[in-house]
């Protein structure tokens, strides 16, 4: 049976001013040039190397039945996206929850974001995992959804390594999303067997959303980054220190564990740290773009954290 998911109940709290969540702001899909391209192609990949998907969840959940079974062991660091743990557990893993820097850790399966959520830090290198991984005839599932958001995104395929993508949190079209899956032909075909079975493939326009993603995502990371750069003014404006990679929609603020509970009560929505595995702070939104909307929440916040003091 399914539990509930901290991370999902959290945020269906109903506050005047919601800076819980992670991704930019919806734009308008029209304002991108479409292109049809075969997203393989534009990527540079072979067409046996990708499964497109209906968004990261799915493509999450897809390649955790198509390389775990009953038992596997998986090591999942803390602090992580907690439905990375969840969907886990709906697959019968044996989930080894720790610190990503202990050697030991890394002798498993691994399941993990990257960039970090709630943390922000990367992967230093997935290479270096792949060969390890390879050797010790293990997989790491990467949830690669914030990675257009840190430097030059294009995956590619990795032995052992299976990488998740989605349009969700950087474009967040209003009505359209798409995922992919980015792996070894072999893995892939596996992925595909229980797409099949409990997920048919999206039809082909979720394609193209993620080939006109890619065609313009230099205009979408401009303005995704401009968003990020004023919310991120009025943080260091009102003295709230943030734990934030660059440009990345969302950053954490450490505080003691009631806080979000203070800060609901007056109103204003951030997401626990308790939801990560952390029990030191808060995420906190930076892709909003009504700079007014934030700052009347950050008052609140720098008067919350002041109090704490």
């Amino acid at each position: 049976m399914i539990r509930d998911i901290p991370h999902f109940e959290w945020l269906k709290n109903n506050c005047d001013i919601n800076l819980g969540g992670s991704g930019i702001e919806p734009m308008d899909y029209q304002e991108l040039e479409e292109v049809k391209t075969p997203l393989y192609e534009f990527l540079k990949i072979e067409g046996d190397e990708i499964v497109v998907t209906h968004g990261a969840q799915e493509g999450l959940f897809l390649s955790f039945l198509a390389v775990f079974d009953k038992g596997s062991k998986v090591f999942v660091p803390v602090p992580e996206y907690d439905p990375i743990v969840a969907q886990l557990e709906l697959v019968g893993a044996n989930i080894i929850r720790g610190k990503g820097d202990n050697p030991e850790n890394l002798s498993y399966n691994i399941a993990l974001s990257s960039p970090n959520n709630p943390l922000g830090y990367s992967v230093e290198s997935l290479e270096e995992l792949s060969e390890n991984c390879s050797k010790l005839n293990c997989f790491v599932v990467v949830d690669e959804t914030f990675a257009p958001f840190v430097g030059e995104y294009k995956p590619f395929p990795l032995k052992n390594v299976i990488r998740i993508g989605s349009t969700t949190k950087i474009c967040n079209f209003k009505d359209r999303k798409a995922g992919w899956v980015i792996a070894e032909p072999e893995i892939i075909k596996r992925i595909e067997k229980v797409q099949e079975l409990i997920a048919p493939p999206p039809i082909g326009f979720v394609e193209v959303i993620a080939s006109t993603f890619f065609t313009n995502i230099e205009k979408v990371k401009r303005r995704a980054f401009e968003i990020v750069e004023n919310n991120e003014r009025i943080m260091r404006k009102y003295g709230i220190n943030l734990i934030h990679t660059e440009h990345l929609p969302y950053a954490y603020v450490m505080a003691d564990s009631d806080v979000p509970y203070k800060l609901k009560e007056r109103g204003v929505l951030v997401l626990p740290g308790t939801v990560f595995g952390l029990n030191d702070g808060f995420r906190i939104s930076l892709g909003i773009k009504d700079t007014s909307y934030v700052e009347k929440g950050v008052k609140i916040i720098a008067d919350v954290l002041k109090r704490e003091n």
